[in-house]
């Protein structure tokens, strides 16, 4: 029955989340790009992390080239040479996303970036390459050995970076969690997902934040620490009732259901 139960909170889980709607307008990148000239990798970072997450993936081709185009004219043309670089990265992001091209030009076009990122001494750029390999090691061609080398090569060029510094510091922290509770090592797991809590700032968005609450509560629920495990899913369920995230407000509370069931609380 507890078995059941448990399918049945993954499938509505599953579907609340498949249900939400992002707005085109966020990811198509259609402001001023002259916005991104001269900025710091933060002030990009803000601007193009929809584009990127979003738009490279669901946008055709010729919009997503386009878009990319102007940005590499503009960079070319005012002589930016951390934004043509950030181009390179969002090209590479497109050739990763879509399944036609093969591993050796995605590596091989992330290792040069990531030599040039070492020998001009572009720290940003070293850990957004070295995160998107560990990625793509990880997910898309299951070496896992070479993924974790990235991942914790990626965690340790953050440890000196603040979230200001690098609001992508919880995003690559979170994905590292969630690499070692893949593998069920859920002690791990807990470390690196609080490190993605604390590393949160409100200027990015909370997807990550979101996701490391969760599988912190469902982590000490694994490791049957219930107690631990309700106070996250607590954490979470109080998080959404301030934002009005009526999605995880409904998830939190189905794990806090769930818990109280395992406990023998509620029939």
């Amino acid at each position: 029955m507890k078995n059941g139960l448990l399918v049945v909170l993954f499938i509505i889980t599953y579907f609340l989340v498949a249900s939400q709607h992002i707005d085109p307008s966020i990811y198509s990148l259609n402001q001023d790009l002259t916005k991104l000239i001269h900025k710091t990798h933060t002030e990009r970072t803000l601007i193009l992390t929809p584009f990127y997450e979003w738009g490279i993936r669901h946008l055709d081709s010729v919009t997503v080239f386009t878009k990319i185009q102007k940005i590499d004219s503009l960079a070319q043309a005012n002589n930016d040479r951390e934004l043509e670089l950030e181009v390179e990265l969002m090209r590479i992001h497109y050739y990763l996303y879509r399944d036609y091209f093969p591993k050796s030009i995605i590596i091989s076009k992330s290792e040069r970036l990531n030599e040039i990122g070492e020998k001009e001494h572009i720290l940003w750029l070293e850990i957004r390459v070295l995160s998107l390999l560990a990625n793509y090691y990880f997910n898309d061609l299951k070496e896992y050995e070479k993924a974790f080398e990235h991942f914790e090569l990626t965690s340790y060029l953050l440890r000196d970076l603040t979230s200001e510094e690098f609001p992508l510091k919880s995003a690559c922290l979170h994905q590292l969690g969630w690499a070692y509770f893949y593998f069920r090592d859920y002690t791990q797991a807990i470390v690196h997902f609080k490190e993605a809590m604390e590393s949160y700032t409100p200027r990015a968005n909370d997807f990550y934040y979101i996701q490391s609450i969760n599988t912190i509560g469902m982590s000490y629920k694994n490791l049957n620490n219930l107690d631990s495990s309700n106070y996250y899913f607590d954490v979470l369920h109080q998080y959404a009732l301030s934002t009005n995230n009526q999605i995880w407000e409904s998830i939190s509370a189905a794990n806090l259901g769930y818990n109280y069931y395992l406990r023998g609380d509620i029939d």
